[in-house]
């Protein structure tokens, strides 16, 4: 695994001066890039140069310390012709000077944040971010959800499909086969308690085809409910109906779809509760009583 401190080095350019901060070997002064990198343990030994020695260490009355002209070595052979090429370090130009980062964009200081970057690229931005990891959302509930969305969750759908022998059968109708979208969207105990959520936030019926059209609904603004509120209140659906399914299966519990929307209720209420001096939350649990 490369290390942090590494591509920090890699990074790390020397625009050379008297030569006298800059490492021969360990600090990237030539073309070459790090020459320890490049030539490996051999080099001190081979070269006569020092492993501690500077860039102006480097450099005699004769000029560079070079690699025998007859050397058969291809490192030595291109180390040899760039060194050549190269300015030497000379005391009237001042010290060396370091920057750090990509070409594009180097500085005179280290930044930790552009080096783990560049270390461990980040993707690109999902459009559902925001979505998921929504303003003021429960961490526990917004986790589910993320699960939910990636598709990752282990229904039964899924678990069968590994082979594990289970039956792939809904754990909360025991009729259709559990994959994310019956569990949780399509399920007659599911579509129960989503029709007492939903007529909390809308005046009309509203289910979802499909988790696409759920994730589009949260994703848009809706001129009679606030989005921080149906955020809020359609992650706390997908996570107690998730529990509800797991309680069913592992604990041998269950609970009806008028109790499941009480602790929807109670948690969202709670929530909003906690968050009520915060910014754009003070109407919202107003917002949730309206239609109760």
């Amino acid at each position: 695994m490369i290390s942090l401190r590494h591509t920090a080095k890699t990074m790390m350019e020397c625009l050379l001066g008297n030569g006298e901060k800059a490492s021969f070997w360990f600090d990237n002064w030539c073309s070459l890039g790090i020459l320890w990198d490049f030539i490996g343990h051999i080099g001190p030994g081979r070269l006569g140069i020092a492993i501690d020695d500077s860039v102006a260490d480097a450099w005699g009355p004769n000029g560079w310390y070079l690699p025998s002209p007859h050397t058969r070595y291809p490192k030595f052979v291109e180390l040899r012709r760039v060194l050549t090429y190269t300015e030497p370090p000379s005391p009237s130009v001042g010290a060396d000077e370091f920057t750090w980062g990509l070409e594009e964009s180097r500085k005179p200081f280290f930044s930790t944040k552009v080096t783990w970057n560049h270390l461990r690229p980040s993707e690109e931005k999902k459009p559902w971010a925001k979505v998921v990891w929504a303003k003021h959302s429960v961490p526990k509930h917004a986790f589910t959800f993320w699960i939910a969305n990636l598709d990752r969750l282990p229904v039964r759908a899924r678990l069968a499909v590994w082979g594990t022998g289970i039956s792939p059968s809904c754990g909360l109708c025991n009729s259709h086969v559990e994959s994310r979208d019956h569990l949780l969207l399509h399920c007659p105990f599911s579509e129960q308690v989503w029709s007492k959520v939903m007529s909390r936030l809308l005046s009309q019926k509203c289910l979802f085809a499909d988790w696409g059209t759920l994730i589009s609904w949260l994703s848009s603004r809706s001129p009679d409910v606030s989005t921080t509120l149906k955020r809020i209140a359609i992650q706390a659906t997908i996570y107690f109906l998730w529990r509800e399914r797991n309680n069913r299966l592992h604990n041998s519990i269950s609970a009806s779809s008028h109790l499941v929307f009480s602790q929807i209720d109670r948690s969202i209420k709670d929530t909003l509760l906690a968050r009520r001096h915060l910014k754009g939350c003070s109407r919202l649990l107003s917002q949730w009583f309206t239609r109760a």
